[in-house]
């Protein structure tokens, strides 16, 4: 099972500083940024002030937890910076397909709050997704507590991709801890979201 670091921060110095720290640590060659805007309480850095390209070889994805309104706007940031692995959060989407549409040739994701269904997810879209991310806690904040919830949907999303032959990926992200990871890998996930500071004690 795959570990990714994730960035959530309302500044610039702490997200150079936590990338400096990911790159130091010659562990990791993915890293997610958390986006987040005025439609949650806990905005963060803008997707323009990240620039990937100045951080390759590491993989870039972005996270987007935005008001559905500027969701085409960011996803468009996001491609031209260079994020390789795009992810929006289901609730904010008015239209799942014009996602697809507006990530046509990347990679890309969607991710579901913990107390959204799974059967939220268009049935058309879920073939063409690269990977579902569950979250183990309430989207928009770190430093949440994992939520035993998630598991159910793991196990779920484990189920439909082996009777229906998909091939998209399952992360969750929230809380992880390193007690948690055997029993997200026994139960199908393929990774796992952590914050910077936490993953370093994996």
């Amino acid at each position: 099972m795959k570990i990714i670091p994730a960035i959530l921060t309302n500044s610039v110095d702490v997200y150079r500083q936590e990338m400096e720290t990911i790159i130091k640590s010659s562990s990791y060659d993915q890293v997610q940024v958390d986006f987040i805007d005025e439609q949650y309480d806990n905005q963060t850095i803008s997707v323009m002030s990240t620039f990937p390209k100045d951080y390759e070889p590491l993989k870039f994805d972005a996270h987007l937890m935005v008001d559905g309104r500027e969701m085409e706007i960011r996803v468009g940031e996001a491609r031209k910076l260079g994020f390789e692995r795009i992810i929006a959060q289901l609730e904010s989407l008015d239209d799942q397909k014009l996602f697809l549409e507006w990530t046509q040739g990347f990679k890309r994701g969607l991710a579901v709050d913990l107390d959204t269904s799974i059967e939220q997810i268009d049935d058309l879209v879920l073939p063409e997704l690269d990977v579902v991310l569950l979250m183990a806690v309430e989207a928009g904040f770190g430093n949440q507590l994992f939520d035993n919830r998630v598991l159910e949907k793991v196990k779920y999303l484990t189920g439909l991709r082996k009777s229906s032959g998909y091939d998209f990926k399952i992360c969750v992200d929230g809380g992880v801890e390193k007690i948690h990871l055997p029993i997200l890998e026994e139960m199908g996930a393929d990774e796992v979201a952590v914050g910077v500071k936490r993953v370093l004690s994996f």
